[in-house]
């Protein structure tokens, strides 16, 4: 009986173990298609998405400004979907509310995205510098 118990527990763990491998989800099959999804859409949900996928999987072979770029956008859609605008675009133009705590954890990964591009600040593009200080404006109001 307690073998079986033993086997029982293992083949839970494994199966978690294997589940959770599964999970990640791919919403892209190249950084090309992330970018041409999240310039497709307006929803800001997606846009995390499709930029995170790249950002994960896509972004190795870039160079500090393309990448700067990805994460700067990355905190922008963020920091609008915190505060409420959906990017649904409509007869109605849908806003939310969410929970402080959920805002305060979405602004601080923006943050973190901000912070990460703020470190690569001496090789940004002027067009770069110029996004970073709009989108951390941004971040700013909407604390």
């Amino acid at each position: 009986m307690f073998r079986l118990f033993v086997l029982f527990i293992v083949l839970l763990f494994n199966h978690s173990f294997v589940y959770a491998n599964e999970a990640k989800t791919k919403f892209c099959t190249s950084l090309k298609d992330c970018r041409d999804k999240y310039l497709g859409t307006s929803i800001h949900r997606k846009k995390i998405n499709f930029l995170t996928d790249a950002i994960e999987n896509y972004s190795s072979k870039l160079n500090e400004n393309e990448k700067a770029e990805l994460y700067l956008e990355r905190a922008r859609s963020i920091v609008l979907e915190a505060s409420g605008d959906t990017g649904y675009r409509g007869e109605i133009q849908l806003k939310v509310t969410h929970k402080p705590e959920y805002k305060n954890s979405q602004m601080q990964k923006a943050k973190s995205d901000l912070d990460l591009v703020i470190g690569l600040n001496q090789n940004l593009s002027e067009s770069n510098k110029a996004k970073y200080r709009e989108i951390y404006q941004l971040y700013e109001s909407s604390l």
